[in-house]
C-alpha cells in the first residue's frame, strides 16, 4: 500500500513539473497565471512533503518488522521475569500459610480425639 501512495505521488510530482515546464515556456506572465503558477509550486512542496513522510512512515514499518521478528524486546522479557518471581513468592507464601492451616487442623483434630 505505501509503494502505491508512493507512486502516486511520484505520478502527481511528474504532472506539477509538466505544468509547470508549461508554464516557463510561456512568454510574459498574467496575474492568473501567477497565481497559478504558486499553486503549482505550493503542490510541488505538498507532494515533496508527502514524499517524505511515506518514506518515514516505510522506515518505521521496517523497523517494527524488524523488531516484531527478532522477538520481544529486553524491556519486555525483564519485566515478564520480575513478575513470573514475584507470582513464584505469591506461590510459596500460599503453600506456606496452607501447611500452617493444616498444621492447625491436624492439632484440633488430635485435641478433639
Amino acid at each position: 500500500m505505501n509503494i502505491k501512495h508512493h507512486h502516486a505521488l511520484d505520478k502527481k510530482e511528474n504532472q506539477l513539473r509538466a505544468s509547470e515546464s508549461q508554464f516557463n515556456e510561456q512568454p510574459g506572465y498574467s496575474e492568473v497565471e501567477m497565481k497559478l503558477r504558486g499553486a503549482n509550486e505550493d503542490l510541488i512542496s505538498e507532494n515533496r512533503m508527502l514524499k517524505d513522510k511515506v518514506g518515514t512512515l516505510n522506515r518505521e514499518i521496517d523497523t517494527l518488522v524488524r523488531q516484531s521478528s527478532s522477538g520481544p524486546s529486553t524491556a519486555i522479557l525483564d519485566a515478564l521475569e520480575r513478575e513470573k518471581s514475584r507470582l513464584r513468592a505469591d506461590l510459596s507464601d500460599r503453600e506456606r500459610q496452607i501447611d500452617q492451616f493444616r498444621a492447625q487442623l491436624d492439632d484440633r483434630d488430635g485435641s478433639s480425639n
